[in-house]
C-alpha cells in the first residue's frame, strides 16, 4: 500500500478484520474507546486509524496509540482527537487539521491520515 501527497504529510496503513485478544483493546485504546468498539471489524478500524496518524506524524509507534482518541467512525472518515506528546508532535508540525479517510472491503480496512505540512 502506498500514498503519495504533495505539501502536506500523510500517513496510510492496511489492516486484515480479524479477532483479536481481549488485551488488545486494554493495551491499545482508551477506556472511551473500549465503551465504543464492541467487535473485531470497529477495533480493526480504529487500529488503522492510530496508525495512520502515527505515520503521518512521522513517529510510528515511538509515541503511544493511546494518545490518539478515535471520537468518531463513518462515511469513510474519522476524526481523531490528540494528547500528550502527540499533540505536542502534531503542534510542532505546523498542528494543521489531520484528515482521515477509512474504507473497508473484502475483509480488510484502509485508512489514511494527511495533514498540511
Amino acid at each position: 500500500v502506498a500514498l503519495a501527497v504533495r505539501d502536506a504529510r500523510a500517513g496510510i496503513d492496511l489492516e486484515t478484520i480479524e479477532p483479536r485478544h481481549p488485551t488488545f483493546a486494554q493495551d491499545w485504546f482508551t477506556p472511551l474507546e473500549q465503551a465504543r468498539l464492541h467487535d473485531d471489524a470497529a477495533l480493526t478500524c480504529a487500529w488503522a486509524v492510530k496508525e495512520a496518524v502515527l505515520k503521518a506524524l512521522g513517529t510510528g509507534m515511538a509515541l503511544s496509540p493511546r494518545e490518539i482518541e478515535v471520537v468518531e467512525m463513518g462515511d469513510g472518515h474519522a476524526e481523531v482527537r490528540l494528547y500528550g506528546e502527540v499533540a505536542a508532535r502534531h503542534a510542532a508540525l505546523g498542528g494543521a487539521p489531520i484528515r482521515v479517510a477509512l474504507s473497508a472491503r473484502a475483509g480488510r480496512v484502509v485508512a489514511t491520515a494527511v495533514f498540511a505540512a
